[in-house]
């Protein structure tokens, strides 16, 4: 099977935009200041139910009720992730 030109050039476009679109998702999601718990769950690498389940035991990150919706800040994610550093004993 031979290709045209047009063909390999949009193979290779579809193909960079598949290799970007999740750094562009993601660059996105930075510049939100308030983000769903499904998108703090996205950014930050946990899933949303841990999410859910720390609120309702009322533990950190903390969380905003916007409008009826729960969002969270970048600055509260960040603070309780660097909470939960762990070091080692030596």
């Amino acid at each position: 099977m031979t290709l045209t030109k047009d063909e390999l050039s949009e193979i290779h476009q579809t193909a960079i935009l598949e290799l970007y679109a999740p750094a562009a998702r993601l660059e996105e999601l930075k510049r939100k200041k308030l983000l769903t718990a499904k998108e703090a769950a996205e950014l930050y690498g946990v899933s949303e139910s841990t999410l859910a389940k720390r609120r309702m035991r009322g533990e950190a990150p903390a969380w905003h009720k916007v409008g009826g919706s729960v969002r969270y800040r970048h600055d509260d994610l960040e603070n309780f992730l660097n909470l939960c550093v762990q070091k080692t004993i030596n």
